[in-house]
């Protein structure tokens, strides 16, 4: 049960990357620049790729999950 739930975290962790990564900047880098107005578009694209890879990676989970091939 424990995995199920860890797994649709990470599938809402992962959407949000994907959807929203300036805000995802702000919560998880902002503090460490301080002159910086926002993140730069090749931060946007590499969180959003890494939201979508996370987001396919635990929805497969999911799946061999429900299907049994992981106990």
């Amino acid at each position: 049960m424990w995995k199920i739930m860890l797994a649709l975290v990470c599938i809402a962790v992962g959407l949000f990357m994907a959807v929203k990564p300036d805000i995802y900047w702000e919560i998880t880098e902002s503090w460490k620049s301080k002159g910086a107005d926002g993140p730069t578009d090749q931060y946007r694209r590499r969180i959003r790729g890494a939201g979508i890879f996370l987001t396919a990676a635990m929805a497969l989970l999911l799946i061999l999950l429900f299907c049994g091939v992981i106990a």
